[in-house]
């Protein structure tokens, strides 16, 4: 299995091994008919394939990366709202601290979302 970093591992049912068997037979029986087919040729072929849209994982770590950000932006409007435009220095420990905390809570978001 090929492991790709930020990727989820795949999780091979009983049906994903069916059909495993099934398309390496497919590949097998079409090389035989067409000896002249090459690895990119069957490659471009499995792309082509699949669906083109995004996966329901891609889109959900979108959505919480989109949820992070837009609190992250509203948090540190409202730092800076509290200190009524004049940024010292604790005001911008005060708008790091909530941009972390919301990174690390959309972080936690999107591991936790990843185990279904």
């Amino acid at each position: 299995m090929i492991i790709v970093p930020g990727l989820p591992p795949l999780q091979e049912t009983r049906h994903s091994r069916e059909l495993s068997r099934r398309v390496d037979d497919a590949v097998r029986d079409y090389r035989r008919t067409n000896p002249d087919v090459t690895e990119a040729d069957v490659r471009t072929a499995l792309l082509q394939s699949t669906p083109a849209g995004m996966s329901p994982d891609v889109a959900r770590r979108r959505k919480v990366a989109g949820a992070g950000v837009a609190a992250a932006i509203a948090g540190a409007f409202a730092a800076s709202a509290r200190a009524g435009g004049n940024f010292n220095g604790q005001t911008w420990l005060l708008v790091v601290g909530i941009v972390g905390a919301v990174g690390a809570l959309a972080f936690v978001a999107i591991r936790w979302a990843r185990r279904d």
